[in-house]
């Protein structure tokens, strides 16, 4: 078998392109992980709405104590408002008309109330969004390390095992940024911005539509920059899966690289790898700044426009100066979530990125499967048939051709021949890691085909030519495959 490892093909696993979508990617984690913990979802869609109140009554707060008791404008829509401010000052001080001063303190008490109620809102949701982010890469990793074991054999004979490793840890580990930078702070960040771009048009329609002049030119830049970024941060994923391969390469062949001499050429080999990864980082981080301090300058000079104009609206008596003030706090909320979207758009990339590259695992077919109607082996004799059997690693380069043999219960069967002859071949076809391509296996007249796997590998015991220790006790190795073994009862 060892002659045809080195032709399998695995570079589709660490394809350069995008698969999947980022739509298609966040529908998946949220359909198939998220809400497999429901009520921690809603929980965190209430804190969202939550959040949304307190950020929207801070500015109205300012517009309220602005007109009503700083530049004496009132405006009918803050009458209940001022009407409350005025009661708390009535109930701290004791007067029945409370001066300006108390009336101010009152409004600062709110507004600090507010702020308050908005920390532990906030505090709260970022809580429940690192919980539930945890919990949801629990789960992948746990249906990635349950997939890995349904794959058949031929999956482990040419993977790099340390690119999987990179996909089971850094990936994985990527996907807490997601959590909430990513699906939950999306859906945030969208709720935010429309509730106060409704605010926004209810104080001022004419400055909401010249605040949203930035929107196209926002879109055409995020456009531009979203492809660089997607691309810069999947071949950065890549070339961490591929540092973290060559370290375990490196370290399992220590004692061949000293017996060899050859540590100068292994650390070429390693500062190479390693210079491709920081590069591929640096590149990547450089596209996210880049394209985070575009929307901040854009935010800016959309800022400057709105006091340009909303100033002389309140300086002819249009509108109020604390409408002026309190659309100008709404648009730089507004502009925040864009802002935050912005700087950590590359780390969603990235996350999404480490997303596929898990998907693209959990969504290979394994090629050996249980039959719906395999059987349980019972009363097994230990008959065993190989019946005109052809098999192949490699499509067109059979290893096995219609080979036939017997081996009765009892008698001792040797099979020798050079490398590359099939011997390990027909264990892995005893041991069901692979199916013949023709013919059949056939233990007391029963084809492999047709038995459970647990029956099967219970009865049939294989010994390795490089056996492996777990970590752990000799006990814990020696039981591994029967746990429930127990020391047999010492003679007297």
């Amino acid at each position: 078998m060892a002659e045809y490892v080195d032709r399998y093909d695995v570079g589709s696993l660490e394809s350069t392109g995008r698969g999947m979508s980022d739509f298609e990617l966040m529908k998946r984690i949220i359909l198939d992980y998220m809400l497999r913990h429901k009520l921690l979802f809603a929980a965190e869609i209430l804190l969202i709405f939550a959040k949304m109140l307190t950020v929207l009554a801070g500015p109205y707060i300012y517009k309220v104590t602005l007109d009503f008791y700083i530049r004496g404008t009132p405006t009918e829509d803050g009458k209940w408002l001022a009407a409350f401010m005025r009661l708390l000052a009535q109930n701290l001080s004791g007067a029945l008309a409370p001066d300006t001063m108390s009336i101010l303190l009152s409004a600062a008490l709110i507004y600090v109330l507010i702020s308050l109620a908005q920390w532990v809102v906030t505090s709260l949701q970022t809580y429940y969004i690192d919980k539930l982010g945890l919990i949801v890469i629990a789960d992948i990793r746990a249906d990635f390390f349950r997939h890995l074991g349904d794959l058949s054999q031929r999956f482990f004979e040419h993977g790099n095992t340390g690119r999987l490793v990179s996909r089971v840890t850094n990936d994985a580990e990527a996907l807490k940024k997601l959590m909430s930078t990513g699906v939950i702070g999306l859906f945030a960040d969208m709720v935010m911005a429309i509730a106060i771009l409704v605010v926004m048009a209810y104080l001022n329609l004419r400055l909401t539509f010249v605040a949203l002049l930035i929107a196209p030119i926002l879109a055409f830049v995020s456009r531009v920059f979203q492809g660089w970024i997607k691309e810069a941060w999947r071949t950065a994923r890549r070339n961490v899966a591929g540092l973290t391969g060559k370290v375990q390469d490196l370290m399992y062949g220590a004692r061949v690289t000293k017996a060899l001499n050859q540590e100068e050429r292994s650390l070429r080999d390693f500062d190479e790898v390693n210079e491709q990864n920081m590069q591929s980082q640096i590149r990547a981080e450089t596209v996210s700044v880049a394209f985070s301090g575009t929307v901040t300058v854009l935010s800016s000079i959309m800022t400057a426009a709105i006091w340009y104009l909303g100033g002389q609206q309140a300086i002819i008596g249009v509108k109020t100066l604390g409408e002026l003030v309190a659309f100008s706090e709404y648009a730089s909320s507004f502009f925040t979530p864009i802002q935050s979207l912005a700087m950590f758009y590359g780390e969603i990339q990235s996350a999404l990125a480490g997303a596929e590259r898990l998907f693209t695992v959990l969504g290979i077919e394994p090629e050996v499967v249980e039959a719906p109607d395999a059987v349980e082996l019972v009363d097994v004799k230990g008959h065993l048939q190989f019946n005109d059997v052809t098999f192949s690693y490699v499509e067109g380069q059979p290893v096995l051709v219609d080979v036939s043999f017997e081996a009765y219960p009892g008698e001792r069967l040797s099979i020798f021949g050079p490398t590359g002859a099939g011997k390990t071949s027909i264990i892995n076809l005893l041991g069901r890691f692979y199916d013949p391509e023709k013919g059949s296996v056939e233990i007391d007249g029963v084809d492999l085909r047709k038995v459970k796997f647990r029956s099967l590998r219970r009865i049939v015991s294989i010994v390795l030519q490089e056996p492996y220790l777990f970590s752990g006790t000799i006990a814990f190795n020696l039981k591994f495959g029967r746990p429930e073994a127990r020391r047999p009862p010492t003679r007297r």
